[in-house]
């Protein structure tokens, strides 16, 4: 009787040879997928998958640090649980634009290969037409801090319950442009929007997932509202490299750039806003603020502020009962 293979190799097809004839180029740029994201994905994206986990220099290290991510297991009354560890989230702030484009188009194929749903082509669809919606905005590579949070804020809502990806949350949007102002004007992001290293470490997102008070996502803007840890500055793994934030500035520094506008408290825009320097305002160290120290609301003065608000609706450009946007100044 013939001696039969081992196992290992019974599968194989007798006309393809176990040791091919030419030898094979590998590809030094080719990256494996993350073991530890593909089996989320798997798992049916029931945990928070931030971006820096998809990076070239992550997907470069995943297999070294494999090891790291698995799961917790515990007994609870006789019956053994595992849970997957929560990926870390810490550096997701810090991205660069070259590296958030990196990361999402791999995201979606992941999704698109190994997401266990029967409509996972229409869910990675709606994935990546929400990034195209992140990347093709004009000022997307003037601000990338600022879209990167909103990604990460929309991301986050996705994980707790399923919404459509596909699109643009206006909205949301306005709440972190309204945030980005109040974080920049205070020094704790700089003027692409990135978090600024202060001295108490790195100030970071968290983790956790939108906010319990009324379902609000985290803006992930340190100082202006988002749940920003300002613990210390968490490890960075081996091969990464994200965008190395920036020192905070003295607060005569931060305040010395009064060409920002004062109505939207940007340095560029994309129409003409002329409202460089209104007289009877000045920065202060949580925002825009009128002689009597009282601060300035700019979502009031930009595009209107609904809810309570305890900061003055007044006009930023005159002083008077009014927005700015239907002054006879800014006309």
């Amino acid at each position: 009787m013939a001696e039969q293979l081992p196992r290992t190799y019974a599968s194989v097809a007798a006309s393809q040879p176990l040791v091919p004839a030419s030898p094979t180029i590998l590809d030094p740029d080719h990256l494996l997928d993350p073991p530890r994201v593909v089996k989320a994905i798997k798992a049916g994206m029931k945990q928070y998958i931030p971006l820096t986990a998809l990076t070239n220099a992550a997907c470069r290290t995943a297999y070294r640090t494999a090891h790291k991510g698995r799961d917790t297991v515990r007994i609870e009354n006789g019956v053994l649980t595992a849970t997957a560890k929560e990926f870390d989230a810490s550096r997701e702030l810090h991205l660069t634009t070259e590296e958030f484009r990196e990361a999402w188009p791999r995201l979606v194929r992941l999704v698109r290969d190994h997401h266990p749903h029967a409509e996972r082509e229409l869910l990675a669809d709606d994935f990546h037409g929400w990034f195209n919606l992140i990347t093709t905005k004009p000022k997307f590579s003037m601000y990338p801090g600022l879209f990167i949070a909103l990604d990460v804020a929309v991301r986050r809502s996705w994980t707790a319950r399923p919404i459509k990806l596909n699109f643009w949350q206006e909205e949301l949007y306005r709440e972190h442009m309204q945030d980005f102002l109040l974080a920049k004007a205070a020094g704790t992001v700089d003027e692409r929007g990135y978090p600024v290293e202060t001295t108490h470490g790195l100030t970071s997102t968290s983790n956790a997932g939108p906010s319990g008070a009324g379902g609000r996502a985290d803006t992930g803007f340190p100082g202006a509202g988002g749940r920003a840890d300002a613990g210390r500055p968490p490890a960075r793994s081996q091969g990464q490299s994200f965008r190395e934030p920036q020192r905070a500035q003295s607060p005569a520094r931060r305040m010395e750039p009064l060409r920002w506008c004062f109505l939207c408290g940007l340095p560029f825009h994309g129409e003409p806003c002329r409202n460089d320097n209104p007289p009877y305002l000045k920065r202060g160290e949580s925002g825009l603020v009128q002689p009597d120290g009282s601060r300035l609301c700019v979502k009031f003065n930009k595009f209107g502020c609904r809810g309570s608000c305890r900061l003055a609706h007044v006009c930023s450009l005159c002083g008077k009962e009014h927005g700015a946007q239907h002054c006879p100044r800014h006309a």
